[in-house]
C-alpha cells in the first residue's frame, strides 16, 4: 500500500484537474476498504492491518498475520488514507463520498440478497457512524420498491468526477442521477441479470 500511495496518479488514467486524484482515491477504496468492510461484516473479524499484510492485489488477498485487525484499526486506516488525499488537495466532500460508497457496499449486497432490505438501514447507519459524521453524512439511503423486488442502496451526495474522463458515464450511485434515473437504471440492470442469468 505504501508503494501505491507513493504515486497514486500512476495507478489511473490521466485527466483534468482533480479527476485523477479522485479516481485514484476511489480505486484505493475499492481495492482495500471494500474487501475489508465485507470481511468485517461477514466474519466479525479482520486480517492483520499491518502494512506488510495488506495487499492491493485481489489475487493475493490479505494475509492474517499473528494478530487480527480490529474495528478501531480499520477506522484509523480509513482516516489515514483520507488524510493523505486531503493533504494532496482532494476536496473533503469527494473523499468522504468515495469512502462512504465502498464502506456501505456490503450492506447493499446484503440488501440485494435478502428480503426486506429496509431492515438493514439502521445497522448500516450504525456501521457508517463508526467512521465519523463526514463519511456517514456523505451518502443517504435510497429505497426502491417494485412488485417483485425491494432494494436499499447508498446514494452519494458528491460526485467522484469519473464522468469527466469516461465519456460522460456516471457511476451507479452518482449524485448527478435523480432518484428516478437511479431507479430506472437499476431496474434495467436487474432485468438484464434475469435475462442473461
Amino acid at each position: 500500500m505504501a508503494q501505491w500511495l507513493a504515486d497514486p496518479l500512476a495507478q489511473i488514467a490521466p485527466g483534468p484537474g482533480k479527476v485523477p486524484l479522485s479516481l485514484a482515491h476511489k480505486r484505493l477504496c475499492g481495492l482495500l476498504l471494500l474487501p475489508l468492510a465485507c470481511q468485517w461484516l461477514r466474519d466479525g473479524r479482520l486480517p492483520s492491518l499491518a502494512p506488510e499484510h495488506l495487499s492491493l492485489d485481489a489475487e493475493q488477498g490479505f494475509t492474517q498475520g499473528n494478530k487480527p485487525g480490529t474495528a478501531s484499526e480499520l477506522i484509523a486506516l480509513v482516516h489515514f488514507i483520507n488524510r493523505y488525499f486531503r493533504e494532496h488537495k482532494l476536496p473533503p466532500r469527494i473523499i468522504a463520498s468515495n469512502s462512504a460508497v465502498y464502506l456501505a457496499a456490503p450492506w447493499t449486497r446484503l440488501g440485494m440478497a435478502l428480503p426486506e432490505p429496509a431492515r438493514f438501514e439502521a445497522p448500516a447507519r450504525q456501521w457508517m457512524a463508526l467512521f465519523g459524521d463526514d463519511i456517514a453524512g456523505a451518502i443517504d439511503w435510497a429505497h426502491f420498491h417494485w412488485p417483485d423486488r425491494q432494494l436499499l442502496l447508498p446514494h452519494r451526495k458528491d460526485c467522484c468526477l469519473r464522468y469527466k474522463v469516461c465519456n460522460g458515464e456516471l457511476c451507479g450511485t452518482c449524485n448527478r442521477y435523480s432518484r428516478e434515473q437511479m431507479a430506472a437504471n437499476l431496474r434495467q440492470w436487474l432485468d438484464n441479470q434475469i435475462t442473461t442469468g
